[in-house]
């Protein structure tokens, strides 16, 4: 009976970390998901909040961001 005890308890405890385990597991680890970034849809809406207000011909800043081509 002990020895079934033991085991059982030790089964129990590999259980509990292999849980543990998994429910730490980081954000960045999980899938990606399946949009891919495009400039339009993602990264020009920043640019447009954020950049274009000193990113264009004649102003302040050094290159243009309006554009795609521009930007890369």
């Amino acid at each position: 009976m002990q020895i079934r005890r033991r085991n059982t308890l030790w089964a129990v405890g590999l259980v509990g970390l292999w849980g543990a385990a998994v429910s730490v597991t980081p954000a960045f680890a999980q899938a990606p998901t399946a949009d891919p970034v495009t400039f339009t849809k993602d990264i020009a809406p920043i640019l447009q909040r954020s950049c274009q207000h000193c990113h264009r011909p004649d102003s302040v800043a050094p290159m243009s961001f309006l554009t795609y081509e521009d930007t890369r």
